[in-house]
């Protein structure tokens, strides 16, 4: 017989403060990747141009990647807890807190890593709406965005597209701007 220990925030804060990155799936630790230079510099653009919006328009908060959120679980006992590269939360939808954030973001931004697959990516992008995310948008470095919505459609943005935000009304981002050619 195994025994499981509980994964608390308590537990996983004292991970972090070791600098271990890591996501919980399933109840289950899993180590992140570092990420590389591109991955830094498009996501940083593409949050930057979204936070510039959402500040502007008074919206709600946006978070950086090693912020927290348990998808699934108490404080005692963490199932799912992500760190989307970029999230947003409306303002009618934020309880400020020092700790970890439990509840799914209105919008996760996930800028797809060399070391991750397609699969893995769509699992993350089923685990967001499944706790409640509205809107997903999947950067891939083939100059591609994907965006899913809560109903279980997508859209695919490329080339000189003008990706839009469902939930962020009237946020546009010109794909040509962020993609390096």
């Amino acid at each position: 017989m195994e025994l499981t220990k509980a994964l608390t925030e308590t537990y996983l804060t004292a991970l972090e403060a070791e600098d271990q990155l890591f996501e919980v799936v399933d109840g289950h630790i899993v180590e992140v990747e570092p990420v590389g230079e591109w991955h830094g510099w498009t996501g940083a653009l593409i949050h930057t141009k979204m936070a510039n919006f959402i500040l502007e328009n008074k919206l709600g908060r946006m978070y950086i990647s090693d912020t927290n959120f348990v998808l699934d679980g108490a404080p005692d006992d963490i199932r799912i807890l992500r760190r989307p590269d970029f999230s947003f939360v409306a303002a009618e939808n934020v309880t400020p807190t020092m700790g970890y954030i439990f509840r799914a973001p209105d919008l996760a931004m996930e800028v797809v890593s060399p070391s991750q697959s397609y699969s893995e990516m769509m699992s993350k992008v089923t685990e967001y709406l499944n706790h409640g995310t509205q809107e997903v948008w999947i950067v891939m470095s083939t100059g591609q965005i994907q965006v899913f919505y809560a109903d279980r459609t997508s859209k695919i943005y490329t080339d000189s597209d003008i990706a839009e935000s469902r939930l962020l009304k009237g946020f546009k981002l010109k794909l040509d701007e962020v993609f390096e050619s």
